[in-house]
């Protein structure tokens, strides 16, 4: 059995010193913090291209299953958006990062409208949308468990919610393909 030669430190779920958690977080490279307000943006800017392709997925979907406009949508959101939602949850966020910027909001409606009015359908994107979609499962991975490490889980509780931030959006389609 391999739990008894786990350390314990490994296993155990109690929060960091906030102090010990402020070491983590990276401080601003330059005197104004522009350069840490572009590496923010960018990260953020990857996520939301992420968003998009996960929700063309979504919504090629929908469309494959006969679903209207308003399915399509919602599939679309629900596939883009899904896994990050539960990691902000579980991290205890206030309010998801999905629900606090638009763009996560906007992007999965522009996805389903394109897809729905077939200017990206299914067929011709069908690589893109894989290669996308594997890119988007590794970063999606590594920021959901850097994440739960900044907000104090366990590694391998961090391990198992970037698993679930990289997966959550898949497990969305695969319950709405049933």
């Amino acid at each position: 059995m391999l739990l008894p030669l786990l350390p314990v430190w490994l296993l155990s779920a109690a929060p960091k010193d906030p102090a010990e958690l402020e070491r983590d977080v990276p401080e601003p490279i330059d005197a104004h913090g522009e350069l840490a307000d572009a590496i923010t943006a960018a990260i953020t800017a990857v996520d939301l291209v992420g968003v998009f392709f996960f929700a063309i997925s979504g919504a090629v979907l929908a469309v494959r299953k006969g679903y209207d406009i308003v399915g399509s949508l919602l599939l679309a959101l629900m596939v883009g958006t899904g896994g990050g939602v539960v990691r902000d949850l579980v991290v205890g966020r206030d309010v998801p990062a999905a629900f606090d910027n638009p763009w996560y909001l906007i992007l999965p409606a522009v996805a389903s409208l394109a897809v729905f009015l077939r200017i990206f359908d299914g067929e011709r994107g069908h690589h893109a949308v894989m290669a996308f979609d594997a890119i988007g499962l590794a970063v999606y991975c590594v920021v959901g468990t850097r994440i739960a490490l900044l907000a104090g889980l366990s590694p391998v509780a961090a391990a198992v919610l970037g698993l679930v931030t990289a997966v959550g959006d898949d497990v969305a389609q695969d319950a709405a393909a049933d």
